[in-house]
């Protein structure tokens, strides 16, 4: 029961839970999924707008952080061990059901559809999520359903992109090296014990320019090289499902910058540092410069990351 002695925390929980609920009325109900493979789009789409309506009414709340903290978080984790899966998944019998409501269909779920909002646009996405449910509504519908109608609202290559990510287990990390006038860029595929393949996402990768100019770039090969004047850093907002791993001087450049971040940019430098040390993509002493320039940073995202790996 809420009342005036109700905590702020409790409020945002009650609030969120209420939301994910509602969000089912659409994803769901008014729309279904025609088998259970696409069970993940209904929980994940719901996740993710119990954060975005919850935010939309409570700005003071930056819950946003909390997605962070409890979603995009632990879906990293998770999917960065040999044991994940891939967000869409083959359900031949119902005993399988039960077994992929994890962190990977809640979590990684809801964090994709963030990333690809923010590679749409937030107008386009929500036009083509709005015109997916007018279309279907009272019956049955696939992924690929709601990727052609926000495709068609952007302009934009939405379905191989969505297709690449649900049915390929794991994420990328990221190396950015400094190269003269260039920043070359590869990626490989990120797990926990240093292990990897040949797997190329089609990343929605931004990038964040002097004077807070954003672009956008579709990184779908193994290495590629972008323009570095004005280069500040990578991952905006920490909108996508990635890892980071800034080498050399490139890292100092982005460290020295760090008062233009906001606490989502800053945690996701705190949080690819560890990842790259651990992976064994990069060194302690690179780890505890990282560490170092945000130990007297008191946003609350930041000190909660700093003392959970401390």
């Amino acid at each position: 029961k809420i009342s005036k002695t109700t905590s702020a925390f409790a409020m945002k929980q009650a609030d969120e839970v209420i939301a994910h609920e509602l969000a089912h009325q659409w994803f769901g109900n008014l729309v279904t999924m025609k088998w259970w493979n696409d069970l993940w789009l209904n929980e994940s789409f719901a996740t993710f707008m119990s954060f975005k309506s919850t935010d939309n009414r409570h700005k003071e709340w930056n819950v946003f952080e909390d997605f962070i903290m409890t979603q995009t978080s632990g879906a990293l984790d998770g999917d960065s061990l040999k044991k994940t899966h891939p967000i869409e998944v083959e359900v031949r019998n119902p005993d399988e059901i039960a077994q992929i409501f994890d962190e990977i269909s809640y979590g990684k779920g809801g964090n994709i559809l963030r990333m690809i909002e923010a590679f749409a646009g937030e107008d386009a996405f929500r036009e083509g999520v709005r015109n997916h449910l007018k279309k279907n509504s009272f019956s049955n519908a696939v992924g690929t359903d709601l990727w052609n109608a926000i495709e068609k609202a952007s302009g934009k290559n939405i379905s191989d992109v969505m297709s690449a990510w649900i049915k390929t287990p794991g994420y990328p990390i990221i190396t950015a090296t400094k190269k003269g006038e260039k920043i070359k860029l590869t990626q490989k595929k990120f797990r926990l014990d240093g292990t990897t393949d040949d797997t190329v996402w089609p990343v929605p990768l931004t990038v964040i320019r002097e004077g807070g100019k954003i672009e956008s770039v579709l990184f779908n090969e193994k290495e590629m090289e972008i323009n570095n004047e004005g280069f500040l850093r990578l991952n905006y907002n920490h909108t996508g499902f990635y890892r980071i791993n800034y080498e050399g001087e490139l890292l100092e450049h982005v460290l020295s910058n760090s008062s233009s971040m906001n606490s989502f940019d800053k945690w996701g430098i705190v949080s690819d540092s560890l990842a790259s040390l651990l992976s064994g993509a990069s060194t302690y002493d690179t780890y505890l410069k990282t560490l170092e320039r945000f130990s007297k940073d008191g946003e609350n995202l930041v000190v909660n990351e700093i003392i959970g790996q401390i």
